[in-house]
This record gives C-alpha cells, structure tokens and sequence, in this order.
C-alpha cells in the first residue's frame, strides 16, 4: 500500500511561534511525488517526535524528524469538526495537502492522505504507553550491525525499527548495553530471520536475564551506558567486558 510520508513526516521546523510552529515536511521520492514536500504552519501540539533507523548512533538517538499527529483518544484524527477546531491550522495544512494528492494519486492509493497514513496500528500501540512514566528503547529492524538507544515513550518509532518498553531508565541502559556491544553483533547477526533482517525479538533468541536492579553484573553495563550517554561517546568497546561477564557464551573473540 502506497502511503504518502512526505505529507505527514517533518524534517524541518523552520519557526517557532507560540504553540504554532511552521514547517517543511520531508521530499517525496517516487514517480510523480519525486522532489516534493509541503510548508506551511501546524500547532505544535500535533507533531510527535520520530525516530527512524538512521537516527540510532548508539547509545544515542539524534532524530530531526517530527511526525504530523493530531491525535484523540490514542487514533489519529479524521478531518472532522473537532479537528478544525483543535487543530485549525493543521487541519487546513492536511486539506491544502489532500488537494494534491488527489491530484496526483493512482490506482494503489484511494481516499484521503490520512486514510492511507503509514503508523496507523503501530501509532496506536505506543501512544497507549505514552503516559505512563515508561522507557521505549528503539531498534533498527534490518542492517549489518543491531543498534538500539533509549528514547521518549513520547516518541514515536518508524517502520525501519523495532521497539519495546522498560520498566525504569535502569533496565532501559542494561538492554541497550546489550543489544550495542559490540562482542555481540555476531551473535546477533545469526538470530536474523532473513538476509537482511533482524529477529523482532532478538533477547529471546538468547538467554539474557531479565533485568535486576540489585544486580552487580546488571548495574556494570548499565554504569557504562550511562556514562556513554552522558559524555555522548560512540565508542562501545567499552561494553565487551561486562557484557563478557554476564553471556560468556555467547560474545566473540575478535
């Protein structure tokens, strides 16, 4: 199914007015979107941070991107009364954006842009933990290497990641201290389900301990990631050692 991003995904917040805020949306790539993108003004409250593979530089995730949600009740809003009058500059910014597509739409996508959005069901799924004082941490789905950072259950993770959710900041550090190691990867690379991608769960391909916050073993990678964030160092040898201590059989070597 087609779906249109470059409506919807920001790369650029161009001024900040108040809770009104303007905006350059991402450049469509494909066929008659090629070299298109949208400006105009939406409220702030109707952009969500987003996250995509590109944007994990472990332990960090340095994302750029918002994502156009004006949301109610955890479901992205239709253009209804209520939109245009909790959202009236977002609202028209959509009605200005659906007369293109429109336009220029084909036979794989029908209806309005916001009937063919890309995180319908996922959207849904995280905004459920978006109150509740948890910890996502991301990951990419496919690639050479498996990389993972902590972000805002606020933020919402794209198709290119895979995510879960942590109890506390603590056992947030220890999986991503974990899944980045780099005496890992190997280990990691042999629970893909595909050439390309990775297990939608790789801690349980392998036996990794849930998460003890009176754990010696636990606390040491999570002293390093700690400090790792903290310093905004993307060098991850650090990791091998307690990592080693904690899944001897698992690292490698080299």
């Amino acid at each position: 199914m087609f779906r249109p991003f470059h409506y919807y995904v920001v790369d650029k917040v161009t001024k900040k007015t108040g809770r009104i805020w303007s905006i350059r949306t991402q450049m469509g790539g494909k066929k008659q979107w090629k070299g298109k993108y949208f400006e105009g003004e939406v409220e702030k409250d109707a952009l969500m941070k987003l996250v995509t593979s590109k944007d994990l530089a472990p332990p960090h995730a340095k994302s750029k991107q918002h994502l156009i949600a004006p949301i109610q009740n955890h479901r992205l809003m239709m253009p209804t009364k209520d939109r245009r009058e909790r959202y009236p500059k977002t609202d028209e910014f959509w009605k200005r954006c659906n007369q293109e597509f429109d336009r220029l739409k084909t036979d794989g996508a029908t209806g309005l842009l916001e009937e063919n959005y890309g995180f319908p069901e996922s959207l849904a799924t995280q905004l459920d933990f978006r109150n509740r004082g948890k910890v996502k941490v991301a990951y990419n789905s496919s690639g050479t290497r498996l990389k993972a950072a902590r972000v805002s259950c606020k933020t919402i993770v794209a198709s290119t990641c895979y995510w879960l959710i942590c109890e506390s900041v603590q056992e947030a550090q220890f999986l991503v201290g974990v899944i980045n190691a780099p005496n890992m990867q190997e280990t990691w690379r042999l629970t893909k389900t595909s050439k390309m991608h990775y297990h939608t769960a790789p801690l349980k391909s392998i036996p990794v301990p849930k998460f003890e916050p009176n754990s010696d073993a636990h606390n040491r990678i999570v002293s390093v990631v700690d400090r790792l964030e903290k310093e905004e160092i993307t060098e991850l040898e650090d990791l091998n050692a307690p990592v080693a201590r904690l899944l001897p059989k698992y690292v490698s070597s080299g």
